[in-house]
């Protein structure tokens, strides 16, 4: 993913890309922008870290703030004991930990999906509009970090709908209905300046999202599965 994402970073800063046979695709433009940066600031202008240091930087960072974000979710959930615990087996978890030195999307998209949960969470028991926008933001972040965050939204109605038809709860006030709304434009927002068509590029993303992986062969067991077709 290293070539795509970083030449497509440069692309989105009018920047000459390193290697001219990548093809543009609908990829989300804050994956391939942010790390960009942090290699254009930390290796080629204050040279402060080695290249590969520097572009995975925004990773390390974002992944390590992590570790807060889920403390002060469980924290306000139960208590700070379990906060504390959930908090450490994120910190020594061998794949989050590895991915965090060298995935430019995943990690990034994994801590602003809890993040968006949890900012969702916080609007469903206080509904203001400071949490509505707060919600929205992370959730639009999110999207335009890996496209995975459209399941944010499924998350957060099967929510409502338990907290309503299983434990009896009132969720029904129109800021939180509102958040389903607002949160899909703010994704918006952040989109549109990065493309000449941006309408165009969300519906291509739309269809290359969904079929890029069909017939890919998964060797499980001694059996070769591919997607979408014996799965």
């Amino acid at each position: 993913d290293f070539t795509y994402h970083f030449n497509v970073g440069l692309w989105h800063l009018h920047l000459p890309m390193q290697d001219q046979s990548v093809i543009i695709g609908p990829s989300p433009p804050l994956s391939d922008v942010l790390p960009a940066l942090s290699y254009l600031l930390f290796f080629e202008k204050l040279h402060l870290l080695p290249w590969d240091a520097a572009y995975n930087l925004y990773s390390v960072i974002i992944g390590s703030a992590a570790i807060g974000i889920l403390y002060l979710f469980v924290c306000q959930l139960y208590n700070r004991p379990v906060a504390f615990i959930s908090s450490l087996i994120l910190a020594f978890l061998p794949r989050y930990f590895g991915h965090l030195h060298n995935n430019m999307k995943d990690i990034p998209q994994s801590v602003f999906f809890m993040l968006s949960l949890f900012l969702f969470w916080r609007l469903s028991k206080i509904p203001n509009f400071k949490n509505l926008l707060l919600a929205s933001i992370a959730f639009a972040v999110s999207y335009n970090s890996k496209v995975n965050a459209v399941f944010i939204l499924v998350v957060a109605a099967s929510f409502l709908l338990t907290q309503m038809l299983i434990f009896k709860q009132k969720m029904g006030n129109k800021i939180i209905v509102l958040y389903f709304i607002l949160a899909p434009f703010t994704a918006l927002l952040i989109w549109w300046p990065f493309w000449t068509d941006p309408v165009g590029r969300l519906l291509e993303a739309k269809y290359s999202y969904t079929t890029s992986t069909t017939n890919m062969p998964v060797l499980y067991f001694g059996q070769v599965y591919y997607s979408g077709i014996n799965i």
